[in-house]
């Protein structure tokens, strides 16, 4: 047996530093432990290899005794009662399933992790949770309106009452687990000491009985699917990558469990004119030169489809905004964001001869003259 001086650095065994946080330090015993484990290399002599790693890692997972390791080196593990590699009845492991489960599940029980949620404590859990997209509109978001959606959903068969039989004597128990679901495994480990661990049966999948005729209406599953329509309120200012959860309509548990739920993925599709910002909704409006230089009353559509009217200041701007309240996205009961219309002016392409004779006597007798007013601190400032 190896002594304390000669032991190799724990943290040297995992190929971890001292810095390693219990996470880090959890995954490189878990990389190492698939590679030497002997009952998965089946090469005998990696048992030797095996116990040192798990060795290493019983100390440097239990804080109390990485700090004496930390301080005091093996000899302070040995002064401290740890007189070596104890097959982690003293670091929490209670029970090998429970540290090798997800690792080895083919050699503690092939459906281990399949059907972890399902064993003798577990046979009332929920069933499974179903997802469906959907795409909505930025109005509906914008305005939260109901959503309708038809999907087929589990629900317990009445026919056999939920059973699967097509009548209650075609309930029989399961001979190999004795109606219990589950399993026992018992073992003896390499280190010397055994193990045992619940597994669901596999004969009867963890009902605990066996069919032998099955209900006609759900073909011995319980649960036949139903095709709803499901209608349910979006919340206030939705977005795309949103769920929503419908409980009960989900997968359907032979276990006697609780229903599971539904959950509806958002996404909102971009609109052709309205942009959302915050609880504020966005929209460029074009209006002509004149109607910005006169101060004309222009439209502005809502994303309800109505139309504001709404005079513009003489000289109005380009991008010049006009802010309309209670118009933007709901964000309560009564409250709504801002409406905010960016104007965009728009110049003619063509004109007629009539029109360029007119702005020209506009223009002679105008002393407007931006550009030349440019150039002359333009040029002040280049001298």
């Amino acid at each position: 047996m190896a002594t304390a001086r000669n032991k190799e650095d724990y943290y040297k065994v995992l190929g971890v530093s001292k810095n390693s946080s219990q996470d880090e330090i959890k995954r490189a015993f878990r990389a190492l432990a698939k590679q030497k484990h002997p009952d998965i290399t089946k090469n005998p002599a990696d048992g030797e290899e095996f116990k040192k790693i798990s060795e290493a890692y019983e100390v440097l997972s239990d804080p109390e005794k990485r700090k004496m390791y930390d301080n005091f080196g093996h000899d302070g593990l040995n002064a401290g009662g740890h007189s070596g590699f104890s097959g982690f009845s003293s670091s929490g492991f209670t029970d090998l399933g429970d540290l090798f489960g997800d690792l080895f599940g083919d050699l503690f029980g092939a459906n281990r992790k399949h059907h972890q949620g399902q064993t003798r404590n577990n046979r009332n859990a929920p069933g499974p949770d179903y997802l469906k997209n959907i795409v909505i509109s930025l109005s509906d978001a914008v305005l939260v309106k109901k959503q309708t959606i038809n999907i087929n959903v589990e629900v317990p068969c009445d026919d056999c009452k939920h059973t699967g039989a097509k009548t209650p004597q075609d309930n029989s128990v399961c001979k190999q687990c004795h109606g219990k679901g589950v399993q026992v495994h018992t073992g003896n480990s390499i280190f010397g000491g055994s193990f045992r661990q619940e597994v669901v049966c596999s004969n009867c999948q963890g009902l605990g009985k066996i069919i032998l005729d099955k209900c006609l209406k759900c073909k011995g599953n319980g649960y036949y699917l139903d095709n709803q329509k499901l209608e349910f309120n979006l919340p206030p200012l939705i977005q795309t990558g949103d769920s929503l959860r419908i409980k009960g309509k989900g997968g359907f548990n032979k276990l006697n469990g609780a229903q599971g739920d539904l959950l509806i993925r958002i996404t909102v599709q971009a609109d052709q004119y309205f942009t959302r910002r915050g609880t504020d909704l966005l929209i460029d409006i074009p209006v002509s030169y004149l109607d910005a230089l006169l101060g004309n009353t222009i439209a502005i559509p809502t994303i309800e489809g109505n139309l504001i009217k709404q005079q513009l200041k003489p000289g109005t701007q380009d991008g010049a905004q006009v802010v309309i309240y209670q118009h933007g996205s709901y964000y309560g009961k009564n409250n709504r964001g801002k409406l905010i219309a960016t104007i965009k002016i728009q110049m003619p392409t063509k004109i007629s001869k009539a029109d360029r004779e007119k702005l020209w006597s506009i223009n002679n007798e105008n002393n407007f003259t931006p550009n030349d007013e440019f150039i002359k601190k333009f040029n002040k400032n280049q001298k």
